[in-house]
């Protein structure tokens, strides 16, 4: 079995590396020190496409794979991991896009996948476990 990846993965991989070295590993300690959300942060990785990775383009998403998407991860825990919320953030456009009405992916998809805005996840336990259904 084959597990070289793409060009396309590979460059995808060196941009996001490329970025995560300038733009979060330096500030790494002092986001930490401060416990702040950097908005900027998620700003910009919103402008490189990776607030839409799997999101289909006619949205404005990037259309990527799991594979692909997962080597994203792997670089953005690499250099800072609490910028692993674009995750969750990711999580919840797809459910939007795959799942919302008309009316929720009109409003919502597009922005959520460019980067405009940003997506959080809750949930509540009343009897212990967690069941999203």
């Amino acid at each position: 079995m084959d597990f070289t990846f793409t060009e396309d993965q590979e460059a995808l991989r060196r941009t996001v590396r490329d970025f995560a070295a300038r733009g979060m590993t330096p500030f790494a300690d002092e986001w930490e020190e401060r416990a702040e959300f950097p908005r900027d942060l998620f700003r910009k990785m919103g402008e490189l496409g990776l607030a839409g990775m799997a999101c289909p383009e006619e949205y404005g998403g990037l259309g990527l794979d799991r594979l692909t998407t997962a080597i994203v991860g792997e670089e953005i825990g690499y250099a800072y991991r609490p910028a692993s919320f674009i995750f969750v953030h990711n999580m919840v456009l797809s459910l939007l896009y795959q799942f919302g009405s008309a009316e929720q992916r009109e409003r919502w998809v597009s922005p959520l996948a460019r980067g405009q805005k940003l997506a959080a996840f809750a949930l509540t336990e009343p009897h212990a476990g967690s069941d999203a259904a």
